[in-house]
């Protein structure tokens, strides 16, 4: 258990270290993915990609570091709500973007918002969780 938390941290530590870099160094990422993806994408697919995907990694190293405490604390009931936001997110922008020229800046967007409100839904839950917790175990004292 200890080995999977301290890979999670890692892994949030270098999502977040990526995306300190990426807002240090502010690179063309919509110039890169255009030129070095293959098949012939439309140019404005990658449109504002340059400005949300730091943000969305910044809300991925936060998913990442809620699941750890989750994992750590075991209260895997609250994987759910954390992962429902962002996998209805990328679900709703399957459904609804048209495949053959799809617009790239809606998934991060969308996903980024949908991290948003489920790591502060998830957050939350775990302070309810903790102060049920807590009520409980002095009732069974007394």
């Amino acid at each position: 258990q200890i080995v999977r938390f301290r890979l999670i941290q890692g892994l949030a530590l270098l999502v977040f270290t990526v995306s300190f870099c990426l807002f240090a160094l502010r690179p063309n990422i919509e110039q890169l993915l255009l030129h070095s993806l293959p098949g012939n994408p439309m140019p404005d697919a990658f449109k504002g990609l340059n400005s949300s995907i730091p943000i969305f990694l910044v809300f991925l190293a936060g998913t990442l570091l809620l699941i750890a405490r989750i994992d750590r604390k075991r209260q895997y009931s609250l994987l759910l709500p954390l992962l429902f936001g962002p996998s209805i997110c990328v679900a709703g922008w399957y459904v609804t973007e048209n495949l053959s020229d799809p617009e790239w800046f809606l998934l991060f967007a969308s996903t980024t918002i949908g991290m948003l409100v489920s790591c502060l839904v998830t957050a939350l839950l775990s302070i309810a969780d903790k102060k049920t917790n807590k009520r409980s175990d002095s009732a069974t004292i007394f």
